[in-house]
């Protein structure tokens, strides 16, 4: 799986423009320390790294 990497904008554009209650399409993934959900056949990713404190920001498409 490749990861494209994407904005901090791009990954909360969606998560912007859907109801509160709608929310549950976001999940946390602590296997992967990320959290995440899917769009369009796209995984979408925030990973956390704590030393040094970082967001990375990723999409990998589901097979």
């Amino acid at each position: 799986m490749k990861k494209i990497y994407i904005t901090k904008k791009d990954f909360f554009k969606y998560l912007d423009e859907i109801p509160i209650e709608n929310l549950g399409v976001y999940k946390i993934d602590i296997k992967n320390n990320c959290n995440y959900y899917i769009k369009d056949n796209y995984k979408y990713c925030m990973e956390n790294k704590f030393n040094p404190l970082e967001e990375i920001f990723y999409k990998i498409k589901i097979k």
